[in-house]
């Protein structure tokens, strides 16, 4: 009985180690339309994935740093992978603020999207804090997962 219970113990814990690695927490990037960042990794990256290189375009600057050029709104997908280690994120390119008078620090990080569903559509919008800490409306974009009609 000791043993089937070490055996049981010993499945649940593998279990657990395999849906944790499968469910690795992907990371958001935001970039202004016709705007570039530079994303800087902790570690060396070996191999990049970009799903739509229409909506954005990756130069890689150092084994560490690359070059984001958002080129059209929406969002896709990029994998970077160190060694046997990868990083996901969520590439989301945004429309500049509605008023020129509006300034976002594009390093704040302090970016926002709100998932909005309406029957079979999805839709995001993105809100930024401005230099007064307000909430800003960047726009309106489509995930990558609804494809264009």
């Amino acid at each position: 009985m000791a043993r089937y219970r070490v055996f049981l113990l010993f499945v649940l814990v593998a279990i657990v180690g395999v849906l944790g690695r499968a469910q690795a927490e992907t990371l958001r990037y935001y970039v202004t339309v016709d705007q570039a960042r530079v994303l800087q990794t902790p570690d060396a990256i070996t191999k990049i994935s970009l799903a739509n290189p229409t909506i954005a375009d990756v130069m890689v600057l150092s084994p560490q740093e690359l070059l984001i050029t958002a080129k059209s709104v929406g969002q896709t997908s990029l994998l970077l992978f160190h060694g046997k280690k990868m990083t996901a994120y969520d590439l989301i390119v945004h429309t500049p603020p509605i008023s020129e008078a509006v300034r976002v620090n594009p390093e704040s990080e302090q970016y926002h999207s709100v998932l909005v569903h309406r029957a079979d559509k999805v839709t995001s919008q993105i809100f930024a804090r401005d230099v007064d800490n307000a909430w800003v409306e960047l726009g309106t974009i489509r995930p990558a997962t609804e494809a264009k009609k």
